[in-house]
């Protein structure tokens, strides 16, 4: 089997191919952007995890996957494996300092259940149960990049160093806003565009 026989499905189209991985260089891409001052760890882990996760969701989505993974003699223990292997959330709890393991295990766990309750229901309503799933899911992750966005934040090698002095004429208000910013560390736009300074925000 190719390359593309393994990531996609035997038999994929050309036009399949080049969308699933064009998603998959994006998302490769915009992981790697969001962690691009951690660690060299995470920066490969999180580009990883953009690779698969986002090409994943399209080739899912293609008529040659949906083919191969549901062929005769595919039940459902086959898909239950296959989503059970997809361990990406404790990746991120293993190399990203602040991404909890609680988190990984809520992400995971939630995924893992919406497939057995999807693989249980009647043919008829699996499309839609599995839609429901997936919108619950994003309001799931999206408090979850609550968690990973400041915790690559905190990564960056900046933060292992000694804080410089005020600049002259900054005086209290610099103060009062480190201050502010301390005492209310949950605001993730106001830390992208403090100490970023313009660089790529988060989706």
């Amino acid at each position: 089997m190719t390359i593309t026989d393994r990531l996609i499905a035997p038999n994929a189209t050309r036009s399949e191919a080049a969308l699933c991985y064009s998603a998959a260089a994006v998302g490769a891409v915009t992981a790697g952007l969001l962690a691009k001052n951690s660690s060299v760890l995470v920066i490969v882990v999180v580009t990883l995890v953009g690779f698969d996760l986002f090409g994943g969701a399209v080739v899912n989505a293609t008529a040659s996957a949906k083919r191969w993974f549901h062929r005769p003699g595919r039940d459902a223990r086959h898909h239950l494996a296959f989503v059970a292997i997809h361990v990406q959330p404790f990746l991120l709890a293993l190399v990203v300092p602040g991404f909890g393991w609680w988190t990984a295990a809520a992400i995971y766990g939630f995924v893992l259940a919406a497939a057995v309750v999807v693989t249980s229901a009647p043919d008829a309503l699996r499309t839609p149960i599995a839609f429901a799933a997936t919108v619950f899911g994003v309001a799931i992750t999206t408090h979850a990049r609550g968690a990973l966005v400041p915790a690559l934040v905190r990564t960056r090698p900046a933060d292992q160093t000694a804080p410089r002095p005020p600049a002259a004429g900054t005086g209290r208000a610099h103060d009062a806003r480190v201050t502010d910013r301390a005492r209310f560390p949950g605001s993730v736009r106001s830390l992208c565009h403090d100490d970023l300074h313009g660089s790529a925000r988060v989706r």
